[in-house]
């Protein structure tokens, strides 16, 4: 038997024709469409009349697929999720050639921008006053430190709200590592400085917000220093956030220092104080996957989804964890957790997965010879909002199509990565598409040059 016929299978067009129409009663019309699309091309000229019928079929299909992405669309559009909203659009208007359809996908679309540039206008003309930002801000602390920072006064907690003001209105010095001569920001320090200086022994929390602002000025010595000085004074009970943050951010200022070992012992010490708490134990496992050592990140992050316990596992940690299996060479497992977070997000209508898991995925299922279900990852990775990798995307999702013996979608996808590259001015990958497309139609390899 040749690779193609292994590759597409025996069955003749009524037989095909026949799954097709159980799959399309069962309204799963994008495989109905495909093995439509294939029945047609086995009855060919030898059956005209079918051949006709069944291409009805696909376009009838098609259709029905561009109503569920209009209704998701709406839904979307409802619930205030424009990205996901757009997505939709875009794959529905990919399917049809329905006049009624594209029309209303273009007034949905249109709706859409108004909604947008509405909520834009909001949004710049819409900031929290001073005492909403306290607000805000308080809802994070814990009962300690709200504790501590009412019997410090007022001027302790309006410095911490101008901090965070300068933050939002300096995005330029907050880029550039420092807010150091924006005056609100200078007057905000010199305030927690003082009033650190005034509480003496009892500034437990006040430590953690001063050495926070003194790393947002850009003074490392000093932001460690008081970090620590939090760390040391904080009781030993005491296993909230602001713990976890004030490691975090030690682990942070060693590794930038180049000091890898002080950044370990930092985790370390999180998960030490933090035993119950999954979080640290992430911090670690992602840590050490991305120092090379992705055995030893395998096991914390088993530790971290023990730690967590009953109920749905944080997609972040399987993520990590996924990436950390395929780093040292156990692709079952990886596949199981990697596709754990796709099913995550998919399962809730979001899907814009997560590029990493994705991507590791897709290569995770070419490799073990799967590349239907690598071409399914690469669709979503393709309707995501990843923009530097949307070509690439559809490239390989394509080749995938190819090797899965589907060249008309191939062809389809090609074709949706020539808009792409086009909208995106991407003059470099519009070439790789156009030679792609003429891979294609020399022969049944498709290299992509990814």
């Amino acid at each position: 038997m040749s690779l193609f016929k292994k590759i597409l299978g025996t069955e003749s067009w009524e037989e095909l024709r026949t799954k097709a129409d159980k799959l399309f009663e069962s309204a799963d019309y994008g495989p109905a469409k495909l093995l439509y699309e294939r029945a047609a091309a086995r009855a060919g000229s030898g059956a005209p009349d079918a051949s006709e019928s069944l291409r009805a079929r696909m376009v009838e299909c098609c259709d029905r697929i561009a109503d569920e992405r209009i209704a998701e669309a709406q839904r979307y559009l409802d619930a205030g999720d424009f990205d996901f909203a757009r997505n939709e659009l875009d794959g529905a208007l990919e399917v049809t050639s329905s006049e009624a359809r594209v029309a209303r996908a273009r007034e949905l679309a249109g709706e859409i921008e108004r909604r947008e540039a509405a909520g834009q206008t909001m949004a710049e003309s819409t900031s929290l006053s001073a005492d909403e930002q306290l607000v805000l801000l308080a809802s994070t602390w814990e009962e300690a430190q709200a504790a501590e920072y009412e019997a410090v006064g007022d001027s302790f907690t309006d410095a911490l709200v101008a901090i965070v003001q300068a933050v939002e209105h300096h995005d330029d010095a907050r880029d550039a590592g420092s807010l150091a001569g924006v005056d609100t920001f200078d007057r905000a320090l010199e305030t927690l400085v003082a009033e650190v200086a005034r509480q003496g022994d009892d500034a437990v929390y006040s430590h953690f917000e001063l050495g926070r602002a003194y790393l947002l000025g850009g003074n490392r010595e000093a932001g460690e220093s008081s970090l620590r000085r939090f760390l040391e004074r904080l009781p030993a009970s005491s296993a909230g956030d602001a713990r976890l943050l004030a490691h975090l951010e030690l682990a942070r200022l060693r590794d930038a220092a180049g000091d890898s070992d002080g950044a370990m012992g930092e985790f370390e010490r999180a998960v030490s104080d933090m035993p119950n708490d999954p979080r640290p134990f992430f911090a670690l496992g992602q840590y050490l996957r991305r120092q090379g050592l992705p055995a030893e990140a395998a096991d914390v992050l088993e530790s971290a989804l023990a730690v967590a316990g009953e109920g749905p596992p944080d997609w972040r940690v399987l993520e990590e964890l996924g990436l950390a299996q395929r780093e040292c060479n156990r692709p079952d497992a990886a596949v199981e957790h990697l596709e754990a977070v796709v099913t995550f997000f998919t399962d809730r209508r979001h899907f814009d997965i997560p590029v990493a898991a994705g991507t590791a995925l897709a290569a995770l299922y070419a490799a073990d010879g799967r590349p239907a279900r690598a071409a399914d990852i690469y669709r979503l990775l393709a309707g995501g909002s990843h923009r530097a990798g949307l070509v690439g995307y559809h490239l390989e999702g394509a080749r995938m199509l190819v090797l899965a013996g589907s060249p008309t979608e191939a062809r389809r996808m090609l074709e949706r990565a020539r808009g792409v590259a086009e909208k995106l001015e991407d003059g470099e990958g519009l070439a790789r598409v156009e030679a792609a497309l003429l891979a294609l139609d020399a022969g049944p390899t498709l290299h992509t040059d990814s």
